[in-house]
C-alpha cells in the first residue's frame, strides 16, 4: 500500500472529520450480531497510540519526514474524539453477546505504536515491507511513549465488561531485538497496565511469529508468576499450496512450533492465512483442519478479520461481506461437526486484479 493514514493526515485538512465519518459508518451494531451468530466469541480491535493517549505536546522521535507524519496522525484528532468508538464497539460486544446468551468479548490491542514497529501500513504509515528500516520504535523516547498508550489503553479495559484483555503490541519487526523489547518495553507496559487494570488475572498479550516464540520465548517459563497472566498470539500464514493436503503440510511446521510452545506458555492464532494455490482447493475445508489444530494445541484461534478482501484463491476468512462470494466461508460449520457444503470451483478465467 502506497498510501496510508499518515499520508491523509499530512495533507488532508479535514482529514480528522474523514476519519470520524469512516469510523462511524463501520462500527455497527448488526456485525456484532453476525459475528456473534456464526460462533466468534473474541473480537480482536487494532488501536493505535494516538488514539489512547494525549502525549501533550510530545511525539515519537525519528526523522524528520516521517515524524511530520506521525504528529499529523495525532493532530488530526485528539484521543477524547477516539474513545466514544472505543466505548461502542465494547458495548456492541457486550450487547450482541447477550441476545446470543453466549458472551462476546473483546480484546484491545496496540497495532500502531510510537515510530513505528513495522513498515507495515498498520503502524498508519505504509514505509515499505515489515522489516524495513524505516521503523524507529526502539529508542527510550517511543518505548516511554508506548508505555503510556498502554497504560491508557488498559485504564478503558479495567471500565468494561466486554474487555477480555490487553494485547502490547501487533507483529514487532523480525529485526528489532526480542531481549531489548522485553527489558525496555514489555516489562515496564505490563507494569503500567497491572497497574490500572487492578488485577493479575487480566490477560495481557504479547504477540510473536512461531520463530520468536521457539527461539526467544520458549525458554522463560515463569513469566506469568512474575508479571500476572501472559498470554502469547502468534499469526500463521502458511504458503499457498495447489491441493488441500500440501496447504496442510505447509502449515504443520509452524502448528508444530505453536504444540511445544503451549506446553509452557498460554498461546492463541490470532490471525491465520487461508492462501490456497489453487480455485479448487476448499477453503472451508482448510480452515477446518486448521481450526482444529489450533484448538488441539492452544487456548484457539482468532479471523483476520470482519470484512477484509476475498481474492479469487483466498486469504484472510473474512466474517461480513464475504457472502456475495461464489465460497463464502461457513464459519458454523468449520467451528461444528457437520458437512461442509459442496465446493464449488472457481472458473479458470477468474483474475484477481490489483
Amino acid at each position: 500500500c502506497s498510501l496510508s493514514w499518515c499520508d491523509v493526515a499530512d495533507q488532508a485538512a479535514d482529514a480528522g472529520q474523514r476519519m470520524l465519518s469512516f469510523l462511524d459508518a463501520t462500527i455497527r451494531p448488526e456485525h456484532f450480531d453476525r459475528m456473534a451468530e456464526q460462533g466468534f466469541n473474541l473480537v480482536r480491535l487494532p488501536l493505535a497510540y494516538w488514539q489512547l493517549a494525549d502525549l501533550g505536546g510530545l511525539a515519537p522521535l525519528g526523522p524528520a519526514p516521517l515524524a511530520a507524519k506521525w504528529r499529523a496522525m495525532q493532530e488530526a484528532l485528539p484521543p477524547a474524539a477516539y474513545r466514544p468508538l472505543i466505548d461502542r464497539v465494547l458495548r456492541y460486544a457486550q450487547e450482541a453477546g447477550a441476545r446470543r446468551g453466549r458472551p462476546l468479548r473483546v480484546l484491545l490491542e496496540l497495532h500502531a505504536a510510537p515510530g513505528q514497529q513495522s513498515g507495515n501500513q498498520f503502524t498508519g504509515c505504509a514505509t515499505g515491507t515489515d522489516d524495513n528500516e524505516l521503523r524507529y520504535f526502539n529508542n527510550t523516547v517511543n518505548y516511554q511513549l508506548a508505555v503510556v498508550a498502554v497504560r491508557a489503553m488498559a485504564q478503558i479495559c479495567s471500565g468494561h465488561a466486554a474487555c477480555w484483555g490487553v494485547g502490547l503490541l501487533n507483529e514487532p519487526a523480525a529485526s528489532l531485538s526480542r531481549p531489548d523489547l522485553l527489558r525496555n518495553f514489555y516489562e515496564p507496559a505490563v507494569a503500567a497496565a497491572r497497574e490500572a487494570l487492578l488485577s493479575r488475572d487480566t490477560p495481557i498479550v504479547i504477540m510473536d511469529w512461531t520463530w520468536a516464540l521457539r527461539d526467544f520465548w520458549q525458554t522463560f517459563t515463569g513469566l506469568s508468576k512474575v508479571l500476572g497472566r501472559i498470554v502469547f498470539d502468534t499469526h500463521i500464514y502458511p504458503p499457498a499450496r495447489p491441493t488441500l493436503q500440501e496447504t496442510q503440510m505447509s502449515a504443520q511446521p509452524d502448528i508444530d512450533i505453536l504444540a511445544n510452545f503451549t506446553k509452557v506458555h498460554q498461546a492463541f492464532v490470532g490471525e491465520y492465512g487461508l492462501l490456497t494455490g489453487s480455485a479448487s482447493c476448499d477453503r472451508n475445508a482448510f480452515a477446518r483442519w486448521i481450526v482444529r489444530q489450533f484448538r488441539q494445541v492452544s487456548l484457539g484461534s482468532a479471523v483476520w478479520n470482519y470484512d477484509g478482501p476475498i481474492w479469487p484463491l483466498g486469504q484472510w476468512g473474512a466474517v461480513g461481506d464475504d457472502l456475495s462470494d461464489p465460497n463464502p466461508m461457513r464459519w458454523p460449520l468449520v467451528f461444528g461437526s457437520g458437512p461442509l457444503p459442496p465446493w464449488r470451483a472457481r472458473p479458470a478465467t477468474a483474475v484477481l486484479i490489483v
